[in-house]
């Protein structure tokens, strides 16, 4: 459940803008003597308030994370296995996805950039040097076997 930073910054900006245009309506209905105005403008003032939650919809294991990178550069991971055993530590639960549909409901939720195309936008920078890297590594652990 990774999530792209630009994701979370245009939901961010998003909420603000919201809040901003509630802030400017309730300031106006509280102006007006139009009671149903000033219902309406304190009912989206509520919707604005109380604990929003946004995170990707992916649900993304250590090794899928490992073998998805590998894919965007473009270089070998059969050698990478996934591993059953829990990690160790404090349990973790399997899925830890947030619960996005307040914001999604509120039409506030930036659509969210799935893992492998924000990774390759990510890497892009780095890729050539990366790969240089990852093909030496596994040049020299063949010449040593």
């Amino acid at each position: 459940m990774p999530t792209y930073t630009p994701d979370i910054a245009q939901t961010l900006a998003n909420v603000c803008k919201a809040m901003l245009h509630n802030a400017a309506a309730a300031a106006a209905a509280g102006a007006a003597t139009d009671a149903a105005a000033s219902a309406a403008a304190l009912s989206e003032q509520e919707k604005l308030g109380g604990i929003f939650h946004y995170s990707s919809d992916d649900c993304l294991t250590r090794y899928s994370i490992a073998t998805a990178i590998a894919e965007v550069l473009g270089v070998p991971h059969a050698h990478i296995t996934s591993d059953a055993a829990p990690p160790p530590g404090a349990p973790r639960p399997k899925d830890a996805k947030l619960d996005c549909s307040k914001l999604k409901a509120l039409g506030l939720a930036h659509e969210c950039t799935p893992f492998k195309a924000a990774m390759a936008e990510v890497l892009a920078p780095f890729k050539d040097a990366l790969v240089a890297k990852a093909t030496a590594g596994s040049a020299g652990a063949a010449a040593t076997a």
